[in-house]
Formats: structure tokens, sequence, C-alpha cells
């Protein structure tokens, strides 16, 4: 935490250290199983928050959320997949949950991740 910001990066679909899903969306990685993954993924970033802050009561409000998704070189569903991610926050933050989203196709990501 800095100046009253707390930030995440890096947060990948692991689950005890293993990555539930590795490949592309839309060929080795249906898009369910993509949604299940940002959805890992952005628990993993509330569980760090949630250690590091003393609890999720202290987020005032979440400012930003980019989700970088590696898809088959026909995947245009960049947005959909990622709602899942905004749906978790609000479920767990309620309207402090509604950050500003970007999602970003990408050729890989570390480990062979989808999200």
């Amino acid at each position: 935490m800095h100046g009253g910001l707390a930030m995440t990066a890096g947060m990948t679909p692991r689950i005890d250290g293993t990555l539930y899903r590795t490949g592309r969306i839309g060929a080795e990685v249906s898009h369910e199983d993509a949604a299940t993954c940002v959805r890992i993924s952005t628990g993993n970033a509330l569980a760090v928050l949630e250690e590091a802050l003393g609890g999720l009561d202290r987020i005032e409000r979440c400012l930003r959320m980019t989700v970088y998704l590696s898809g088959a070189p026909d995947f245009v569903s960049h947005s959909a997949i990622a709602d899942a991610g905004s749906a978790l926050l609000r479920e767990r933050l309620g309207e402090r949950g509604q950050p500003v989203r970007t999602a970003v196709g990408a050729h890989t990501l570390p480990g062979g991740s989808p999200v």
C-alpha cells in the first residue's frame, strides 16, 4: 500500500501454486474454463489484498482492473470472458467493486496461462 492505494499484479489462475488451466482460449481452453480462470485470478488478487490490508472492508473502491487473455487467432470474446472477474468483484465488494476495466489480448502469458 502506498499513498492510500493498494495494487496487485501478475495474478494468474493458480490453485495451491498450480495453474488451473494452460493454453489459449478457443483452442485448448474453453470459454467457460477461461471465465473460471478469470474468477480464480481475481479471487487470488482479493486474497492478497485481504491479507495485506487486514480485511476487504478497508477497500474504499476498486479503481482499475486489467485482464490479459491469450486466445486462438479467431478469439474475439475478451470482454465477455473478463466479465467473470468484474462479477466477482461486485459479489465480494458490492458497489465498491465496480472499476474501470480493460480486457487485452496477448499472444502468450507467463507459464502458458490463458489469463
